[in-house]
């Protein structure tokens, strides 16, 4: 059973973006979720700060999907015109280029 991320307004019922399953459940909120994937009532992709420890602690396991092989996330940085972004703006940039282009972090 795949645990969907979703709203509670009629416009994404019928998405189909990241659901692999046949079979699904829908949750309006991250917290939920957790409580039922912990449960072990079926899977789904969470933040890595929220299961990292469930992960290292045995409760959860990091799944492997073929059907994720090769995927693919674009980022676009935006900001107002007028000047580039400042100190932490510039930080942020950096340390974003920094994470994507790591390896090791780039399999999390």
């Amino acid at each position: 059973m795949q645990l969907v991320l979703t709203d509670r307004t009629p416009l994404t019922q019928s998405l189909r973006g990241g659901i692999f399953s046949r079979r699904i459940w829908r949750f309006a909120d991250l917290q939920t979720r957790l409580e039922y994937l912990l449960a072990g009532f079926g899977w789904c992709n969470m933040p890595l700060n929220l299961v990292e420890e469930h992960i290292k602690a045995g409760r959860l396991k990091r799944l492997v999907l073929k059907e994720l092989s090769g995927f693919e996330f674009r980022m676009q940085i935006v900001y107002p015109r007028g000047g580039p972004p400042r100190r932490a703006g510039q930080w942020l940039i950096a340390d974003l280029r920094r994470q994507l282009s790591d390896p090791k972090l780039a399999n999390l």
